[in-house]
């Protein structure tokens, strides 16, 4: 797993509590001893909300089945138990647009 996969994630008694895909935007080097995992969740409903969830069209690379947008608003860190399989991944420009949500969000 690494940085920009998509994968699902299942925790009860979280916004996870039901199986939905969500972005490692955890840093890659800290993921192979991890014992939790920081990641964006997925919607599909849509508020078009230019600039602040980016968007992502479903790809055969990103595995995505329906339009969504990635919740920079939620970040959330799950156990490494609540991480299931990755079933694909952003490409390089959608990983950057994230990358420029989760700084605007965050102030940074």
């Amino acid at each position: 797993m690494k940085r920009g996969d998509i994968v699902v994630v299942k925790e009860p008694g979280s916004p996870a509590s039901k199986a939905r895909p969500c972005v490692v935007v955890q840093r890659s080097s800290a993921l192979e001893t991890a014992a939790k995992i920081t990641v964006c969740p997925l919607t599909s409903r849509l508020r078009g909300a230019i600039g602040q969830r980016p968007f992502l069209s479903p790809t055969s690379e990103n595995g995505l089945r329906v339009p969504s947008e990635v919740e920079v608003d939620w970040i959330f860190t799950h156990p490494v138990e609540a991480i299931g399989d990755v079933i694909g991944r952003l490409d390089k420009a959608s990983l950057e647009t994230v990358d420029i949500a989760l700084r605007r969000w965050l102030d940074l």
